[in-house]
């Protein structure tokens, strides 16, 4: 037996509602391994460290000095301070004064030597980025102390280069300084970087559409906290706003606007972790192609076959607050019907549900007690069940394709995202004529990981 079945269409009609920005708070850690920053510096660093030529005082004249790295360099770092263990070889090459009982002795020597210094660096960022750092020469020893024969006496030249070295420390320390600003240019990465955050990036993928998410930072500041050594590693957390919004679509359709790095200012009670609050938008032709392909043609059996419904056409609108569903059916029960609710987000179940879901019919139709309780019931409660599970498998998916996307992402080759998505739900979704409009809050923690320079 078929119905035909009348209704009166509900009106189209949409809330005078617009997309607001949405700020999200971003404090992130930024961590680079002393292992990495030793690599580097030692991969990248000069063996010749520093050199004097036609030095004359009263303990020398014509005096050379070279100063090489005799092996790797082992950093450790401690609370602002960074210190480096630095093996030298050095070789000197002049004439050598010294008195021996009121007589002035003379000896040209062209001699090698070697020893172990200990520099510390206090290191940080001043407001546009740049790396500063203050170098002293902490102390040293001699791998091998070399003496020098004058004739009656044999005195240990170590004490001479001790006058030498105590002479030009300083001169050391600046070049030391030279090296770290050049082998590690936070300030290069970070503007890097910065600039990578604000371009689209592909979060998830749907069938053939995108969700392209990027973001806009509010503010004209950015907080980071003081740089310091931890674990291993050089640690500082970076505090920052930003409007976030996404676009399901092929292709990216807007041009993002891109700010530049604003200066830093310094504050150490930063508590780590993401709040975004996303505002994405999808095309009402994109959602009715993804309906489409899950409804079009399904059909729903009830009392071993004997009633059987089957969707021929699926449509939806706005009206008022409610979303609309228009469905073409044909089988026992034949033509148009409309079911509208309003979908919210079920915090306990941490999913969407539609509230108040009901179908409409034109009071003139005229079908049987059963058929009427079997569409009020069993149809409806599927069709509301099949909705809902849609709407959540896509938010399920879209979540696993934004996580595996946030959990490595590539700033460049030198800067990567790592983190773990802890909430990730949809607070409220509205329909404009063309576009559906959702809020999107995600919730997590992330780092972002230096490999090098």
């Amino acid at each position: 037996m078929t119905t035909l079945v009348m209704a009166q269409k509900p009106v189209e009609s949409y809330p005078e509602k617009k997309s607001e920005a949405l700020i999200s708070n971003l404090t992130i850690p930024v961590q680079l391994d002393i292992l990495t920053m030793q690599d580097i510096i030692n991969t990248q660093m000069d063996s010749l460290i520093y050199e004097i030529k036609d030095l004359n005082n009263s303990s020398v004249s014509d005096f050379s000095m070279k100063v090489w790295r005799l092996d790797k360099i082992k950093l450790q770092g401690e609370k602002s301070s960074l210190f480096s263990f630095v093996p030298l070889r050095i070789h000197v090459k002049g004439t050598l004064k010294t008195k021996v009982l009121g007589l002035t002795l003379r000896k040209s020597i062209d001699q090698e030597m070697q020893l172990l210094t200990k520099f510390q660096t206090k290191i940080a960022l001043n407001y546009n980025w740049d790396l500063i750092s203050k170098t002293a020469l902490v102390e040293y020893r001699w791998i091998k102390e070399p003496y020098i024969d004058f004739g009656p006496v044999k005195l240990p030249m170590g004490s001479i280069v001790d006058g030498l070295i105590d002479e030009q420390k300083d001169s050391i320390n600046r070049t030391i300084d030279r090296e770290i600003r050049q082998r590690f240019d936070l300030k290069k990465q970070i503007e890097l970087s910065w600039k990578t955050f604000q371009l689209p990036f592909v979060a998830s993928v749907w069938g053939e559409e995108k969700t392209w998410l990027y973001f806009l930072p509010s503010d004209e500041k950015v907080i980071i906290q003081n740089l310091h050594f931890e674990e291993d590693a050089l640690k500082t957390q970076i505090r920052l706003q930003a409007f976030a919004d996404a676009e399901f679509s092929k292709k990216l359709n807007l041009k993002p606007k891109m700010v530049p790095l604003p200066n830093l200012s310094y504050h150490d009670d930063l508590e780590p972790g993401v709040e975004m609050l996303v505002n994405a938008q999808v095309s009402k032709a994109t959602a009715l192609k993804k309906a489409n392909e899950l409804f079009l043609n399904k059909a729903y059996s009830f009392r071993e076959g004997k009633y059987n419904v089957k969707i021929l056409g699926i449509n939806f609108y706005g009206s008022g607050q409610d979303i609309v569903i228009e469905l073409d059916l044909s089988g026992s029960i034949t033509g148009k019907v409309y079911l509208s609710g309003y979908p919210v987000y079920n915090a306990s179940s941490n999913k969407m549900e539609i509230r108040n879901f009901a179908y409409i019919l034109d009071a003139k139709t005229k079908i049987s007690k059963f058929t009427r309780w079997l569409f009020a019931g069993k149809i409806k409660k599927q069709l509301k069940e099949g909705a809902e599970e849609v709407l959540n498998n896509q938010i399920l998916e879209i979540r696993k394709q934004v996580e595996k996307g946030l959990e490595n992402f590539e700033f460049s080759p030198q800067a990567t995202l790592q983190g773990q998505v802890h909430q990730f739900y949809i607070k409220e979704i509205f329909l404009q004529p063309d576009t559906i409009f959702a809020k999107i809050v995600l919730n997590g923690d992330f780092m972002i990981l230096l490999k090098g320079f």
